[in-house]
């Protein structure tokens, strides 16, 4: 995952879901991954990148990632922070 790290500035990422909680019941659950970019003038040339590693991933590990790109404004904006996601990253996750 550092792969991710190394695409951006990232001020934040992290890591959630049934397989970094260890739980899942199936090889087909996903790893859940929010990536926090800086600028955001650059963030869906970031996003881009961030989902062909996502991709690379997949092919060469058979885990299917999910990331989720966002910059601080779009995290910390009211009706982001309600969502399930963002609550599950929040309670659940781990720094990469």
């Amino acid at each position: 995952m550092s792969a991710f790290r190394r695409t951006a500035s990232c001020s934040r990422d992290r890591e959630a879901g049934e397989r970094t909680r260890g739980s899942y019941a199936t090889p087909e659950s996903d790893i859940d991954v929010l990536v926090v970019v800086q600028p955001e003038n650059e963030r869906v040339a970031l996003e881009d990148r961030v989902i062909d590693i996502a991709f690379d991933v997949n092919l060469e590990f058979g885990v299917y990632v999910s990331p989720r790109v966002v910059t601080p404004e779009i995290l910390n904006h009211p009706v982001w922070r309600e969502t399930s996601f963002i609550r599950n990253v929040a309670g659940e996750s781990i720094p990469l």
